[in-house]
């Protein structure tokens, strides 16, 4: 943990009010509010499809990657599942600079 990380660890566990302040919103009714720390547990993710992009050539612009996925059943999660996979993906794969997102889906509902 760096050293600025420990700085603001201490300032959010003994201090959270005065991280709401930042909140207008949420600062007349902020209490109640308790930190904590999580460790996110890394699960296996696995898109349905990756399109890349051939290399640009030229002049011409840079093409996006397409990230696939099929989602053919009602699920509530998946919108937050897609978008945490997606941004998993740019993370890892600093080559990508532009994407697009295609869902295949049995109707639009």
């Amino acid at each position: 943990m760096a050293a600025s990380d420990k700085l603001f660890y201490w300032v959010f566990q003994r201090r959270p009010d005065r991280i709401l302040e930042l909140l207008p919103e949420l600062a007349a009714g902020g209490g109640g509010y308790r930190f904590s720390a999580p460790v996110l547990k890394e699960q296996e993710r696995r898109l349905d499809g990756l399109l890349q992009p051939p290399d640009a050539i030229g002049e011409q612009p840079p093409q996006p990657a397409v990230i696939l996925e099929a989602q053919m059943q009602a699920d509530q999660g998946f919108l937050r599942r897609l978008y945490a996979e997606s941004a998993m993906l740019i993370e890892q794969e600093a080559q990508i600079e532009h994407w697009r997102v295609v869902v295949l889906c049995p109707n639009r509902n």
